[in-house]
């Protein structure tokens, strides 16, 4: 498992979304958790860290799909377009960093 358990983003149930405040929510990988991608919060750069997992890889192509949405109502529909494409494997081009770009 590779729950991050030290790096938690805060959720207000009350409002259903992040928040400063509210109850601590554990991140995923490098891209598991609202506004956090790439093992940070923040926004989404290319090239990508690797995935550490299959979860995470989705984690990922969700946060690819909805970076690349124009509009809020494209965003929803990019994410459910890729839960609807949970557990396939990822495209290759999504779990790995080229080779002129690995450290």
């Amino acid at each position: 498992m590779n729950i991050n358990w030290d790096v938690a983003f805060h959720f207000d149930p009350l409002a259903l979304r992040p928040a400063p405040f509210g109850a601590a929510v554990p991140t995923y990988g490098n891209y598991g958790g609202p506004g956090y991608t790439e093992g940070a919060f923040g926004p989404l750069v290319a090239p990508y860290e690797p995935p550490v997992d299959a979860l995470d890889a989705l984690f990922l192509a969700h946060d690819v799909a909805t970076a690349a949405a124009a509009t809020p109502g494209e965003q929803a529909g990019r994410t459910s377009a890729c839960s609807g494409a949970s557990w396939r494997s990822p495209p290759p081009s999504l779990t790995r960093r080229p080779a002129s770009t690995r450290a």
